[in-house]
């Protein structure tokens, strides 16, 4: 199941194209979504994860869990220690981990990343991934593009989990194809078993490892 909102028709045109999952819009369903009105539009819209699994179920009762995007196991032996990684993808947007007894704990534009509930964003891994965009033809309401994030093809990954960091390649041969990590040797990247956030690099985006 695919749950969003605000999506533009074209950047949207493709997902339902080629996707397997159930697509449930704001647009389509604003009954299955609700706003705080406490928070500034359009960044108030809320859902739940049973919502959106029971309306998916009730538009496909054969859905299933999907397969595993990643592969799991033992830490590699080529993982070297990491406490923080910085990410910069412009002047005005940066993110940064770092490490903790709870897991890799999440900082965007200089402060704590936050849940409603004010607990810390947290995850087991963290996956960088550097790679391309292209033009979508999609501008904002200032003119600002809107690029496509290639995710088919392959390039310089980064894997994070148990405050070390194992580098190598992502690689995706198409759109129906599973992603595949592996290291300089060319042995599968392993993460951890539990939560993954996988961060996108283009081209200008930026990445160091302390």
């Amino acid at each position: 199941m695919f749950g969003y909102s605000g999506a533009n028709p074209k950047a949207i045109a493709p997902v339902a194209r080629t996707s397997h999952a159930v697509l449930l819009s704001y647009d389509n369903n604003p009954t299955l979504f609700h706003r705080d009105n406490s928070r500034p539009a359009p960044h108030n819209v809320f859902t739940s994860t049973e919502t959106l699994i029971k309306a998916g179920l009730a538009k496909d009762h054969s859905l299933d869990a999907p397969p595993a995007v990643f592969t799991y196991g033992a830490l590699p032996a080529a993982a070297k220690p990491a406490r923080v990684l910085s990410l910069r993808w412009s002047p005005d947007a940066s993110a940064a981990w770092n490490w903790s007894p709870k897991g890799w704990l999440r900082t965007q534009n200089g402060t704590p990343d936050v849940l409603a509930d004010h607990h810390r964003v947290d995850a087991t891994n963290v996956v960088a991934l550097r790679i391309k965009t292209k033009d979508t033809g999609i501008r904002d309401v200032v003119g600002n593009p809107s690029p496509d994030d290639v995710v088919v093809g392959s390039g310089k990954a980064w894997v994070f989990r148990d405050g070390k960091v194992i580098t190598g390649t992502w690689k995706r041969p198409g759109l129906g194809a599973p992603m595949v990590l592996t290291d300089a040797q060319g042995g599968t990247i392993a993460l951890a078993a539990g939560s993954t956030w996988v961060e996108l690099l283009p081209p200008a985006a930026t990445l160091v490892v302390r």
